[in-house]
């Protein structure tokens, strides 16, 4: 898991699929990121790439997303990349324009306990 974030264009790759038409692209792309989000190793990339891009396509699968299972991937990966706090990834997640608020929102207003 670790060297799969250095692959070239890989997190591009996923980033683009977050955007898909297709429910179950996003639901994948979305585990997939979830996954490589459980190596400490990957969490500063994950969130740093392409200046929160990543972050950002996240933030609207958690908000957004019709289908429940791409809403918890995407929450599990942004768990996970706040609890392996590599190279200050917190840090990066909180300078994030609107991600806590919009973290504080699907806790709130989210029907999926598994997103809450």
């Amino acid at each position: 898991q670790e060297h799969m974030v250095n692959q070239d264009h890989l997190l591009d790759t996923l980033l683009h699929l977050l955007y898909d038409v297709s429910p179950f692209t996003r639901r994948y792309a979305s585990a997939a990121l979830f996954t490589l989000a459980c190596v400490y190793a990957n969490t500063s990339l994950i969130a740093s790439h392409c200046s929160g891009g990543i972050l950002e396509a996240l933030r609207r699968v958690l908000l957004n997303d019709p289908v429940d299972e791409a809403r918890i991937n995407a929450a599990e990966a942004l768990f996970n990349l706040a609890r392996n706090n590599a190279q200050g990834t917190v840090e990066i997640m909180g300078n994030h324009p609107k991600l806590l608020a919009s973290l504080g929102h699907s806790v709130i207003t989210d029907y999926s306990p598994d997103v809450r």
